[in-house]
């Protein structure tokens, strides 16, 4: 995506405390991010561990997200149940 280069390359020429505040977009942070892997993967011939916890850590917390979002839509008093 031309965007996410684009966007990366920016982040590359920023100061540091500018960095800090930038936000990817949900897309392009998906995107950014396989990059991130292939590179790592490529330059270090391995996948790192710590990927695949954060991976997992990262699906938890989607779905512990997802069900908090499916109760906050039932009216009060009711459950899953």
């Amino acid at each position: 995506n031309p965007g996410t280069w684009k966007l990366l390359r920016l982040a590359q020429d920023l100061p540091r405390p500018k960095l800090l505040r930038l936000r990817f977009p949900p897309a392009q942070r998906d995107q950014s991010l396989v990059l991130f892997r292939v590179f790592l993967r490529y330059h270090l011939g391995k996948d790192l561990k710590s990927w695949s916890f954060w991976e997992k850590v990262s699906r938890t917390g989607s779905q512990l997200n997802g069900n908090k979002a499916a109760n906050s839509s039932q009216p009060e008093g009711e459950s899953h149940g």
